[in-house]
């Protein structure tokens, strides 16, 4: 029986040559200069394994800025709310906008370590840091100015008009800074996680490189036709001339068929690991690469913000604020880690990621914020004696807010968002005890990304305007964005 199995591999690789991309092993070499073959194979792959790692790591990486705060963000596009990664990135966004009432259109720079990427350029930093570990970023929107809302409650539309043509584009520009401490067990980092990722992409490699053990199979070869001990160091074709002299036919024809497949079976081994590369990416997703990101995606992270905002006289008062936000996930990499004690056993990671992959992909999260915002004194005169002026203002805000992704329209992204915002107002006795929810459905469809929202306030001035009033106090939105 043993010696029929070790036959048919011979036939299949004799009766099926066109897997076989090239003849590295002929009859005129010897099996160790064969072998030498797979091994130099072998060795290349070894030497390409680290750059493969980098290169998957950058991809999952720019997956997870991508999904949660770059141009590609369905929520980042049309709402914002409970998705709010904090990721080493340099991007700028285009008509940003959301269904806050202080919602404004223009274009956001967004730069992720920035603080250490000035110091490396200006030379003071001596490579103790980098921006791969630092956790601040610094955001500066420039805002589409218009008239201050007061103001244009006292102007005409000729007047209104004219001064809206005395706007610059830099006269509502915002700063902020933001800070956000990562670790393994909190914030958004890939490389925080990197021993489990490297992990996995060991487990995928070697998956990758499984060849036809060809030594072995070599092994089994010189066995069963009993050849002598110098039979790795003489050419193939020497082999094959021993085997014809075989005293018994059966073993004679079996080690003749053998002996002509050894080149082809060695060859097919060297290919197998030379196109490792080639089934590399299939065995990274096989293993749950992919579904590992979504992970660290969903991890809990605090976010410190400053921020100041500098307006021309007529667009607004100038704002300062301070703010603590705090995200969390119902499937994160920590719910990982707490199921696994021991990240090392594959068999336990892959089969977490593999029975929990519908709630990964739910991507379901709560996000908490507290805000304190401070308006300066502001007073203005026109010509036409229009003059408005303005105490300082302080408010506290607090929010929260639920978002989960859901599957409705075949394999596009849709996102569902519900969040209540709470207001209080010095010097304002209407905007004291200010309450609003917005509830909102995000889909993209044929790569447009579209929003449904429904907005309700606690008093009827608080709603603000609708594209649809159902009543005083709830109406309904659309968003439409054809960019």
């Amino acid at each position: 029986m043993r010696e029929f199995r070790i036959l048919l591999i011979f036939l299949g690789i004799l009766l099926f040559p066109s897997s076989l991309q090239a003849q590295i092993c002929t009859l005129d070499m010897s099996i160790d200069a064969c072998m030498g073959e797979v091994e130099q194979a072998s060795i290349d792959n070894s030497g390409s394994r680290d750059s493969a790692l980098s290169a998957a790591t950058a991809e999952q990486a720019q997956a997870l800025v991508q999904e949660n705060t770059g141009p590609g963000s369905l929520v980042s596009q049309l709402l914002g709310g409970s998705i709010n990664d904090f990721n080493p990135d340099f991007q700028i966004l285009l008509n940003s906008v959301n269904f806050s009432d202080n919602a404004e259109q223009g274009i956001q720079i967004d730069w992720s370590g920035f603080a250490v990427d000035l110091l490396n350029n200006l030379g003071f930093n001596d490579g103790q840091y980098n921006s791969e570990s630092d956790d601040h970023k610094l955001s500066i929107a420039i805002n589409d100015p218009d008239i201050f809302s007061p103001l244009k409650e006292r102007l005409d539309e000729a007047q209104l008009a004219e001064y809206q043509g005395w706007l610059e584009d830099t006269d509502d520009i915002s700063f902020s800074l933001h800070w956000s401490p990562a670790s393994q067990n909190r914030g958004r980092k890939i490389s925080s996680h990197s021993g489990l990722f490297n992990t996995l992409f060991d487990e995928a490699f070697d998956r990758a490189l499984i060849t036809l053990d060809a030594d072995d199979r070599v092994e089994e070869v010189l066995s069963y036709c009993q050849f002598d001990e110098d039979a790795r160091e003489v050419r193939i074709s020497t082999l094959l001339e021993r085997a014809e002299q075989i005293g018994s036919q059966e073993r004679r024809d079996a080690c003749v068929t053998m002996v002509e497949g050894l080149p082809s079976l060695v060859s097919a081994a060297a290919l197998a690991e030379a196109n490792a590369f080639a089934r590399l990416n299939q065995e990274l997703t096989a293993v749950g690469f992919d579904t590992l990101r979504k992970l660290v995606s969903n991890q809990p992270q605090t976010v410190f913000s400053l921020n100041q905002t500098v307006r021309d006289e007529l667009a607004g008062q100038d704002e300062t604020s301070i703010k603590l936000s705090y995200e969390y996930g119902a499937f994160t990499a920590n719910t990982l880690y707490r199921s696994c004690n021991n990240l090392d056993d594959i068999a336990c990671v892959s089969n977490f990621l593999a029975s929990n992959s519908t709630s990964i992909e739910a991507a379901a999260r709560f996000s908490f914020s507290a805000q304190y915002v401070r308006k300066s004194e502001y007073s203005i005169e026109l010509p036409g004696m229009t003059f408005l002026e303005l105490e300082q203002e302080e408010s506290l805000l607090a929010s929260v807010s639920y978002g989960r992704n859901l599957k409705l329209i075949g394999n596009e992204p849709s996102r569902f968002e519900l969040g209540v915002t709470y207001e209080d107002v010095s010097q304002d006795p209407m905007r004291n005890d200010r309450a609003i929810a917005n509830l909102s459905l995000s889909q993209k469809l044929m790569g447009t990304p579209v929003t449904f929202g429904v907005v309700w306030a606690n008093k009827p001035e608080y709603r603000g305007d609708v594209d649809k009033e159902i009543s005083a106090r709830l109406g309904i939105n659309f968003k439409f964005d054809a960019n």
